[in-house]
């Protein structure tokens, strides 16, 4: 995603269960992952250059395991 800009990698806005998400790799863009579900383990993942990494607006359950954040101006955003 372009540096700066307004974009989001991965935005889950309904309700469910998206279980596992690993070996992904973000780069630029506004958000990484913008989250709002209800349960996660996200892992070995990097985050290069987002403004904010992992952007939590709602989620009952989150494991964050071996996960790298490079050149973000947040890593976890869990208002």
């Amino acid at each position: 995603m372009p540096d700066n800009s307004q974009h989001t990698g991965m935005a889950m806005p309904e309700g469910g269960s998206g279980t596992m998400m690993g070996n992904l790799l973000f780069t630029g863009g506004k958000y990484g992952i913008n989250m709002n579900n209800q349960q996660y383990l996200i892992k070995d993942t990097t985050f290069d250059g987002c403004n904010t990494a992992i952007f939590i607006s709602h989620v009952f359950d989150l494991v964050v395991q071996n996960v790298t954040f490079e050149n973000c101006q947040t890593g976890i955003d869990g208002m």
